[in-house]
């Protein structure tokens, strides 16, 4: 047996060797340049087909919406530390280091680092500003932030108002219902005062409002309406469709619209978009950095229970959920959705803050 054994050992050994020797010459194709990270120094300028694979978000050609570059890992939606408000209504900020997230017990303010409870004296249910130092809150009463101190400029405890938005400083406009029969309500700020809106028909009840200019403005609640400059008109729904919750936009042509469903103005007409949300979620905030960057956010029901916070993305061409981190007393309503840019979202309801951003 031994004459037959030594040479099996012998080319067990001598394979062994060869590959060995096969792996240690095959190292430097592993490690060519064009197979480097973004960061290093010997990237060539023509590595395009590598679609940015590892790009991060200080690079120039980043863009966190491309599947294709498999970016999860980079951004994510996670829960940020902030003081007990209770429910969150609405988020707004004139930039990453300065935005207020309201509620009806109270007001809060982000500096970039942390959040803090604001000295307001009430909350709201919508925030909206034209500046850090001209923020508008609205609910029962408006109050006015001025950059140091919050004071109330309109009160009037038969309304409760459910959105806010103006184009300047003295052109905003807040909308809402009466308390005791529903009937919607616009006021205008003009830089002095604030009034209501004469109209010749009774307003739905409203809840939302954005625009691109004071005579271009969009109001939505139990039905959708525009503003002219001059008059407030109905606009027609296809089907039949109530409006929405909530309302934004890029252009008089890119107008999204969110309730029990989303829908899209192309400047001309209003339909449904496709999504995946079924007849089980209702949606109450939509915001975007961009036409192809939208962020939609409210929460799935089951017989008036929330079994799972909803977060959609429009990529300019499709709906899709979002992963959504769990939070320590279950599955939230979501409501207001703001950001500062594609990479640094906020969205706040019912539990904690969230933040869409780098996860580094």
């Amino acid at each position: 047996m031994s004459k037959v054994n030594v040479p099996i050992f012998q080319r067990i050994s001598c394979m062994i060797v060869l590959l060995w020797l096969v792996c240690f010459a095959a190292l430097p194709l592993c490690c060519t340049p064009s197979q480097n990270h973004a960061g290093d120094d010997d990237v060539s300028s023509n590595d395009d087909d590598n679609d940015n694979n590892d790009a991060s978000p200080g690079d120039d050609d980043f863009s966190p919406l491309d599947d294709d570059d498999d970016n999860d890992d980079d951004l994510a939606w996670s829960e940020m530390p902030s003081p007990g408000l209770g429910a969150i209504y609405g988020v707004w900020g004139s930039s990453r280091s300065d935005v207020f997230a309201v509620g009806p017990y109270g007001i809060l303010h982000y500096d970039g680092s942390s959040w803090s409870a604001m000295t307001s004296g009430e909350g709201g249910r919508a925030v909206w500003g034209s500046a850090p130092s001209d923020v508008f809150a609205v609910n029962q009463e408006i109050l006015h932030y001025d950059g140091s101190s919050w004071s109330k400029m309109f009160v009037d405890t038969t309304l409760v108002l459910f959105g806010v938005w103006g184009s300047t400083a003295s052109d905003v406009f807040a909308v809402g219902s009466y308390t005791s029969n529903n009937v919607g309500v616009i006021l205008h700020y003009d830089g002095l005062s604030w009034s209501p809106m004469s109209d010749s028909a009774p307003q739905p009840a409203l809840f939302g409002a954005w625009g691109t200019s004071g005579t271009d403005v969009f109001a939505v609640g139990n039905a959708i309406l525009h503003y002219d400059g001059a008059s407030w008109s109905e606009m027609q729904m296809a089907n039949g469709t109530p409006g929405g919750i909530s309302v934004w936009g890029t252009s008089a042509t890119d107008v999204f619209a969110v309730g029990y469903g989303i829908w899209h103005y192309d400047g001309s007409s209003w339909s449904l978009m496709p999504s995946v949300i079924g007849d089980v979620a209702e949606l109450f905030g939509v915001w975007g950095s961009s036409s192809s960057d939208v962020f939609a956010v409210g929460a799935y029901w089951i017989s008036f229970v929330i079994v799972a916070t909803v977060i959609l993305h429009y990529d300019g061409s499709v709906w899709t959920p979002m992963t959504v981190p769990p939070v320590q007393y279950g599955p939230e309503n979501l409501y207001g959705v703001w950001g500062s840019s594609a990479v640094d979202v906020f969205a706040a309801g019912d539990g904690p803050i969230l933040h869409y951003g780098p996860t580094q």
